[in-house]
């Protein structure tokens, strides 16, 4: 009609230019537009257009599901994740395909920017009756398999994928298996403290370091008793952080709904963990090797 224009930068297609002025006349309003950029409905993948910080993109959420523990644990905290991409960013998430769980054997997981692993200690997982029929018919292994661990380091190695290991809590034996799982599928890569001034702390919000999590309730219930881990661990390839290793509780953090537990979430409910949580997702997005960038500078 000639009242709005809009256009692709450089030839590129989608829509780009839309001016403030233009758009009042059609009754827009900038904040309102969205990334024409999407997976298509039965694919898992990433995918991420603009520049530095000015993005926008589409990405599938997968957590990840083994046997070693609780993996569904903080069941509401990928959904909490996925309404705060979508409200706060121009990366529209979701989690339409596999119901947004994948076991580390199963090779679509090779098409997830990143992957999301938690779970209690074992001893807690039995002494709350945490292994549910409909979470694995209630049974727990001491170990991956060997098929889990090849589809791991395939993943992190070959494929460029990011692992965010996540622990529930208390003891730190469930966050030691893991740790001791990442030693035998990366032998030649070393468990490190991250530094504040890495780039997942600024490649999308600005942050100090890790925020607090939920690990200062551990053992607690409502009373908050300071930072624990004050740090959080990755693993390097090359220049690319390839795994978060977090005793921070952050997926509790982030839940989104009370469960049944003497805990009162809404106490544990962190912005600065969702920004922490964001700048994961980009950061995979952005340096990881399975989202198409085709239309990122």
């Amino acid at each position: 009609t000639g009242r709005t224009r809009a256009g692709g930068v450089n030839g590129k297609g989608g829509l780009s230019i839309v001016t403030q002025s233009m758009a009042a006349d059609v009754g827009l309003t900038l904040d309102k537009l969205r990334s024409p950029t999407s997976l298509l409905e039965d694919e898992i993948g990433g995918v991420l257009i603009g520049q530095g910080s000015d993005i926008s993109g589409h990405i599938r959420m997968i957590r990840v599901r083994h046997n070693l523990s609780d993996w569904w644990q903080d069941p509401s905290a990928l959904t909490g994740l996925v309404d705060w991409l979508n409200k706060n960013t121009r990366i529209h998430a979701d989690m339409k395909v596999a119901g947004g769980v994948l076991a580390l054997d199963d090779r679509e997981i090779f098409n997830a920017p990143v992957l999301l692993m938690t779970g209690h200690d074992r001893s807690i997982t039995q002494s709350h009756n945490l292994t549910q029929p409909d979470r694995g018919a209630g049974k727990m292994v001491n170990s991956l398999t060997n098929a889990e661990k090849a589809g791991l380091r395939e993943y992190l190695v070959d494929n460029g994928g990011v692992l965010f290991f996540d622990d529930c809590g208390f003891k730190g034996l469930f966050a030691d298996e893991v740790k001791s799982i990442l030693r035998e599928v990366l032998p030649e890569y070393n468990l490190e403290r991250i530094p504040r001034t890495h780039k997942i702390f600024s490649c999308y919000y600005e942050l100090n370091g890790p925020p607090r999590g939920s690990e200062m309730f551990w053992g607690s219930e409502n009373l908050g008793r300071g930072v624990v881990f004050p740090y959080l661990m990755g693993i390097s390839i090359g220049t690319r952080l390839a795994v978060v290793y977090s005793r921070k509780d952050y997926l509790c953090a982030i839940e989104t709904v009370e469960i049944p537990s003497h805990t009162q979430l809404r106490h544990r409910y962190s912005p600065e963990v969702y920004k922490f949580m964001t700048n994961l997702v980009v950061y995979a997005m952005k340096y990881g090797g399975i989202t198409d960038r085709t239309d990122y500078n």
